[in-house]
């Protein structure tokens, strides 16, 4: 008949024990579920100013291919000035 009595006493500390537990464990996954939670909303946070930072780098690249374009412009109308004022240089010395 003690052992009985121990037993009951046993399995009720058993089962106080385990109630804590889930209690604990039911806290701890609110916690993460919260803190997960910002830490998604931050993260589609960062990925939208991404976005955004790569649409400006494609306009940042379509001005400068508009530049080099013009340069190469430049470029072409200075080889023509340059052959002028050799067609020029020659017509002196010559």
């Amino acid at each position: 008949m003690i052992s009985f009595m121990v037993m009951k006493k046993v399995n009720k500390k058993t089962t106080r024990s385990n109630l804590e537990i889930q209690r604990y464990l039911g806290a701890l996954h609110e916690e993460h579920i919260h803190a997960l939670k910002g830490i998604r909303e931050g993260h589609d946070i960062i990925i939208r100013r991404l976005d955004g930072h790569d649409e400006k780098f494609e306009g940042i690249d379509k001005k400068f291919e508009g530049i080099d374009k013009k340069f190469e412009g430049i470029d072409k109308k200075f080889e023509g000035i340059d052959k002028k004022f050799e067609g020029i240089d020659k017509k002196f010395e010559g």
